[in-house]
């Protein structure tokens, strides 16, 4: 799972929300055109469209040929920016389209995964007379997992997890020696295959911390999560000015930072790094079956930001088998994941087993591990800090979670089973007794992440911590003087310095204001 994991499906349903996107994209594609080079590539006269699915990035048609057989085909386009496509927009879209192609052309090539071939595509920003960048696609017969999974019983959804680890093992044996992208080479004056940065394939909607480290390769997997982390600490630093909460998130901040170096495992990446689909979630999971005892996986599809990753990155969890950070706690999801997980932690155990019955099995190990990282990366660069952040520092110090107290509560009643009703209250009520004794706790919880994070401020982020507090009590002095239509909420610490600057002779001599543009002023 790469900082570019997070991203939408093409093939998700958005039917709910019309994207301000959609109309300029449709109406800019010359969809005759469209139809004729899908035509000539599959060698016949005639097809027509069908229907229409409007994804997070690109907007998906499918085409029936005329070919006496009906079949279809994939055609998808990615989405216009409202104000136009930009030069640099353009380039990260031809980047993206050729990773993707090449990824999935490697993936064809090197593995028995099933995956759409692709047809037909251009990067081209105007895709040879279409109107836009394209890619035409075999369609893989099927339906989405997400549609299907939560009514399976735990047969069915363990074969589909067995289904599931076959081809991330496989992902595993297409490694690379660098952490980026994959494109292809001419084989002359670049490899057949090769690895650039990830920065390559991000657009303008990225994070801009994330594009910055990824702007070149790394084949350190601690030097590559620390770069991301620092470009992160750095952005903090510069931006969001005058903060009243700024020295505490950037602790937090720093905190995730110092824990890189222990959640990953670069020996896990003395043969490379794998290969890993940006989006493998049970939405971009084909199967068919879907009432027998043996569900079938038909495909994988939508290879967008797929990427080479850590070994530790790659070995996690399928997102349909972990919580989402937003569910409360009795959502009744939780308990069957939980019930997942083990099965998963078991089948890729047996797995791993048979491809090196000698081994130490690593990448089950990794998986069994992988909370850690998981939340790391999501509070990082998917989004879920705010969801995810108070959970991850009970992990790392030790508080058990959620689900783990859950589990536990799970198995005293069920082994009280076995003595009697008696024994099952008793082990109710001692349950509901330690859950009581732990909301007691939370007081001493929050006051040990207090403490912790005061601690960072008097000590090794001493420095941080006392421009940040002092640029609050400026900026407040500055609103004083220029009111909030000047010093608006918003603002980079270059941003204000501009302003104060450019209303210089309305701050007294040795006022707060112009005290800290000596002692800061420098900074960008």
């Amino acid at each position: 799972m790469s900082p570019a994991s997070s991203h939408n499906s093409d093939h998700s349903d958005h039917s709910n929300y019309e994207d301000p996107r959609l109309k300029p994209t449709v109406e800019a594609v010359n969809w005759d055109v469209l139809l004729g080079i899908a035509c000539k590539a599959q060698s016949v006269s005639t097809a027509s469209w069908g229907k229409q699915v409007n994804g997070g990035y690109n907007v998906v048609r499918f085409l029936k040929l005329d070919d006496g057989q009906e079949t279809e085909i994939v055609v998808r386009v990615p989405y216009k920016q409202e104000d136009g496509t930009s030069d640099v927009h353009a380039v990260a879209l031809a980047r993206r389209i050729e990773s993707e192609v090449a990824s999935m052309e490697y993936v064809a090539a090197n593995s028995t995964i099933p995956l759409p071939r692709i047809i037909a595509y251009s990067t081209e920003k105007d895709g040879g007379g279409v109107g836009s960048p394209f890619i035409i696609m075999t369609k893989v017969e099927g339906e989405q997992l997400v549609t299907h999974f939560d009514d399976m019983d735990d047969t069915q959804r363990e074969a589909i997890l067995r289904q599931v680890i076959d081809i991330t093992l496989q992902f595993s044996k297409l490694r690379f020696d660098k952490i980026g992208a994959l494109f292809k080479g001419d084989g002359v004056t670049k490899p057949a295959y090769y690895v650039a940065p990830l920065a390559d394939i991000l657009g303008e909607d990225d994070l801009d911390f994330v594009k910055k480290a990824t702007s070149k390769t790394y084949t350190n997997a601690v030097s590559y999560w620390n770069a991301i982390a620092t470009a992160n600490l750095e952005e903090i630093h510069r931006e969001q000015f005058g903060r009243s909460n700024k020295s505490y998130e950037y602790v937090m901040y720093w905190f995730i930072r110092s824990l890189v170096p222990a959640l990953y495992d670069t020996g896990l990446d003395e043969n490379g790094f794998p290969l890993t689909p940006g989006d493998f979630h049970s939405q971009n999971i084909l199967i068919t079956d879907v009432d027998t005892r043996s569900p079938r996986i038909t495909g994988i599809i939508d290879w967008e930001f797929t990427s080479t990753d850590p070994t530790t990155s790659y070995a996690q969890y399928p997102l349909f088998i972990v919580d989402h950070p937003a569910w409360p706690d009795d959502h009744p999801t939780k308990k069957r994941n939980i019930k997942d997980q083990k099965t998963f932690n078991r089948l890729v155990r047996e797995a791993e087993s048979k491809l090196d019955p000698n081994g130490d099995l690593p990448l089950s190990r990794a998986f069994e591990k992988s909370a850690a990282p998981y939340m790391l990366q999501q509070c990082l660069t998917g989004g879920m800090f705010s969801a995810l952040y108070e959970r991850f520092f009970n992990h790392i110090y030790g508080q058990t979670d959620d689900s783990d107290e859950e589990e536990e509560d799970s198995e005293k009643v069920e082994n009280a089973k076995d003595e009697g009703e008696e024994s099952k209250e008793e082990a109710n009520q001692e349950n509901a007794k330690e859950k009581e004794e732990d909301s007691d706790d939370e007081s001493y919880e929050e006051k040990f992440s207090v403490a912790y994070y005061d601690a960072l401020m008097k000590g090794i982020l001493k420095k941080e911590a006392e421009q940040y507090d002092e640029e609050f009590l400026v900026k407040k002095a500055a609103t004083a003087v220029l009111g909030e239509d000047v010093i608006v909420f918003e603002l980079t610490r270059q941003q204000f310095k501009a302003i104060v600057l450019e209303n210089l002779d309305k701050f007294e001599e040795g006022s707060r204001v112009k005290r800290w543009l000596k002692v800061y002023g420098g900074q960008k």
